[in-house]
């Protein structure tokens, strides 16, 4: 791959289109963790395992995009 070809970043939370040769160490903000869809007896909320933020809230973590062509 070339340094021009356009990626998608596959990490939860990102997922915007970045050029392979613009990946700079903190050009992705994610989620590390994995979205917890909360008890059916109420024990705990629908969140994200590594902030506790709702599913549609900003990337908590930031660092290199990891994509696909």
């Amino acid at each position: 791959m070339g340094d021009d070809t356009a990626m998608i970043c596959t990490k939860w939370g990102c997922g915007i289109e970045y050029k392979a040769s613009k990946n700079e160490k903190n050009s992705c903000q994610h989620h590390p963790g994995v979205y917890q869809f909360g008890s059916w007896m109420g024990l705990w909320p629908e969140s994200w395992s590594c902030c506790r933020q709702p599913w549609d809230s900003a990337g908590c973590r930031k660092g290199k995009h990891w994509g696909t062509p």
